[in-house]
């Protein structure tokens, strides 16, 4: 079963003109129907996906800059979010010679 669609607005979502189709629409509807999130990945500004996003009144929050920003349209709030610790980073992908010593 799908639980997460995460659209691209580029080329994907929107069409050669700016515009959402609504074929799309419809599609981006029947998926909510059916118990999908449905959610804008984009590599845009929260404030760039923001009108999307509101036009589609989409159930699950907006995945922007680059996936360094998840944050619901309607709201504007922010998902709460946890740094992961450099030093854990280092040892998961076996840098720990390198960085742990600047680290220190």
């Amino acid at each position: 079963m799908i639980k997460l669609l995460a659209l691209d607005l580029d080329g994907t979502l929107l069409n050669s003109k700016g515009k959402i189709s609504e074929e799309n629409k419809l599609a981006i509807q029947k998926a909510e129907n059916s118990g999908v999130l449905v959610s804008i990945a984009t590599g845009r500004r929260f404030r760039d996906a923001l009108p999307v996003a509101l036009e589609l009144q989409l159930n699950a929050p907006v995945i922007c800059h680059n996936g360094a920003m998840l944050k619901y349209a309607q709201t504007l709030k922010p998902l709460p979010f946890r740094l992961f610790p450099m030093k854990r980073f280092a040892r998961f992908y076996g840098l720990e010679k390198a960085l742990v010593p600047m680290l220190c």
